[in-house]
């Protein structure tokens, strides 16, 4: 019998915890002094309450599936006189429900791409059988329920080198096609976090959403209209500069009018001075503190939200 260990460390670092919108970054902590950084998938906890570049289990499942069959494959490879110059296997997991109805990784492909040296290499069918026999000792394979299959095949190795060479261009590239639903966010760049938060809650009448630390050092800062998920992320950076008539965010009134009039109250500059009339509606600009273009918009009509 053999054991294993791994430390599995996460720190709150001051988010209020209780309200689900917290950091699930942590650190994985292995007995040879090797730390990853880790958190939930994406596509299980929205950013930025995870972090992409970070492992997150799924992946982890799949790649400790991955490794097992090719430690194996490689030592059985070896026990018969051929050479392995190169192994490359872009695997991929499914999480869906299963029998029970609750959601599980159900599958996993493994499609490793091997190269040999020149002068020998085992058959297609040999090839095919290593693979076979390497599942079947697999230690983690031999641990799930999941449904593993393999679609082996025997590459050159100048197609693994190339492959290699744009590994992070297509690492992740499905999971962004992935469960689109809607967006939440969207970050306006800030010199000054309170000074923004000030004047988008109390000069512009949004409500203050989130308040919270990173673990990269500002705080997610947000704001939005009150009964809409959409909010504003007030995040530190060089506002932008986009070109004249467009803006960075609009923001859709009942009455342009009595807006402008009750902005303009408030501090709030408009640019042009007055209102602006279009077939469609009517739109005030203005710019927030930092320079970022804004515009309050009314809309008639077909046009009307």
């Amino acid at each position: 019998m053999s054991q294993y260990t791994a430390v599995i460390a996460w720190e709150r670092k001051g988010s209020v915890f209780t309200d689900g919108r917290f950091s699930r970054h942590h650190r994985w902590i292995f007995d040879g002094g090797v730390e990853i950084g880790a958190s939930a998938s994406p596509l299980v906890v929205p950013l930025p309450f995870s972090v992409e570049q970070a492992v997150d289990p799924e992946e982890a499942f799949v790649a400790a599936l991955a490794s097992c069959h090719m430690l194996w494959f490689l030592v059985l490879t070896a026990s018969r006189g051929f050479v392995v110059d190169s192994y490359r296997d872009e695997a991929k997991g499914v999480m869906a429900k299963n029998a029970n109805d609750k959601l599980a990784m159900t599958e996993v492909v493994l499609r490793p791409e091997v190269g040999f040296v020149a002068g020998k290499q085992p058959s297609d069918a040999e090839h095919r059988a290593t693979h076979h026999e390497a599942h079947e000792r697999c230690f983690i394979a031999s641990s799930v329920k999941t449904e593993v299959r393999c679609e082996p095949s025997i590459v050159e190795k100048s197609s693994v080198a190339h492959k290699e060479k744009h590994l992070t261009n297509n690492v992740g590239s499905e999971r962004k096609k992935l469960m689109l639903t809607q967006v939440v966010y969207m970050a306006l760049f800030v010199s000054n976090q309170d000074r923004a938060l000030d004047f988008y809650t109390n000069a512009i009448g949004l409500e203050k959403r989130g308040d919270y630390p990173t673990p990269d050092g500002p705080r997610f800062l947000t704001v939005g209209v009150r009964g809409q998920d959409f909010e504003l992320v007030l995040w530190p950076g060089t506002p932008g500069r986009p070109q004249p008539g467009s803006t960075a965010c609009t923001i859709e009134v009942e009455d342009c009018r009595k807006a402008f009039e009750t902005l303009q109250s408030r501090g709030v500059k408009f640019e042009p001075s007055d209102i602006l009339e279009f077939p469609w509606g009517y739109v005030a600009r203005f710019q927030d503190p930092d320079g970022n273009l804004l515009q309050l918009r009314e809309a008639r009509g077909a046009y009307r939200r």
